[in-house]
């Protein structure tokens, strides 16, 4: 196993497309122990780099940001998105702002699909499908984020804010067959919902 399967440390303008990061499987589909990497993709003081139709399962986190800034983890357009699976964390922002997350598929990270931590400011987290993870979507002392046209579905927690003003959730958010829908949590936030269908609710102070 390595501890990173691709990383980039102060690289700018790359293009990471159509890669497989997965272990390796038995004759009866079993993963093999020790072909797991540790992490999947990690971006540590980079800007500008696109991160495309990848998929990644790994034993701890799958694509993570460290201080960098513009970067695509999916686009709009269709099927550029990444399938992030089976990690435990799919993506994690880091003290990481204005990138975009759009159009990836997150299954079964056991922890979260998405977190954003430690001041990751004004991302667009946009038509993303999340499900079966602890927290779909977490925004933990990360202010100025938007979350528009995600499908987060059977989590123990839909959406989880912790410490976060300002989050933006508009544009048809499906959060449904959560344990919880919303969860906020030491918060004195502005939340915009417009559209967005939540069910099983929960609002904890």
């Amino acid at each position: 196993s390595n501890d990173y399967a691709i990383y980039l440390s102060q690289s700018n303008d790359n293009h990471l497309i159509d890669n497989e990061i997965v272990p390796l499987f038995d004759i009866n589909g079993a993963a093999i122990g020790d072909s797991f990497n540790k992490q999947g993709i990690l971006l540590v003081n980079s800007e500008r780099n696109e991160l495309l139709q990848n998929k990644v399962i790994s034993e701890f986190n799958g694509i993570t940001l460290i201080n960098s800034h513009h970067n695509w983890v999916g686009k709009d357009d269709e099927e550029t998105g990444n399938d992030i699976i089976s990690n435990n964390v799919g993506v994690s922002l880091q003290s990481s702002g204005d990138n975009d997350v759009k159009r990836n598929t997150l299954l079964a990270n056991r922890q979260t699909g998405i977190t954003l931590l430690s001041e990751s400011a004004n991302n667009k987290i946009e038509k993303n499908e999340v499900r079966n993870s602890a927290t779909g979507i977490s925004v933990d002392h990360s202010p100025d984020n938007k979350l528009r046209g995600n499908r987060i579905l059977q989590n123990d927690v839909g959406v989880a804010v912790i410490a976060s003003p300002t989050l933006t959730m508009e544009g048809n958010n499906l959060v449904n067959g959560n344990k919880k829908g919303l969860s906020i949590q030491r918060s004195s936030v502005t939340i915009h919902i417009n559209n967005s269908i939540i069910s099983y609710c929960k609002y904890k102070f």
